[in-house]
């Protein structure tokens, strides 16, 4: 199994289990609220760089702050 099939199935076993927000979007909504220029690309970077860290396997969840805090040092 590659690294990318293991985090796929991590997913959606995520989605699977009963839970209010299983993918964290309340903690995005709150982070995107600080976003106030070139909203549409920052926002695109923090998806990406969320969903990237937890396929490459960094995290074992999606970590919407944590992203935020390595795009807002760039």
């Amino acid at each position: 199994m590659t690294m990318l099939e293991g985090a796929l199935e991590k997913l959606i076993a995520l989605l699977k289990v009963p839970s209010e927000d299983p993918l964290g979007l309340g903690e995005y909504q709150e982070l995107i609220k600080n976003i106030t220029s070139s909203r549409g690309k920052m926002m695109r970077r923090l998806v990406y760089d969320t969903f990237l860290r937890f396929f490459l396997g960094t995290t074992t969840r999606l970590e919407w702050t944590d992203a935020y805090r390595s795009l807002s040092l760039t």
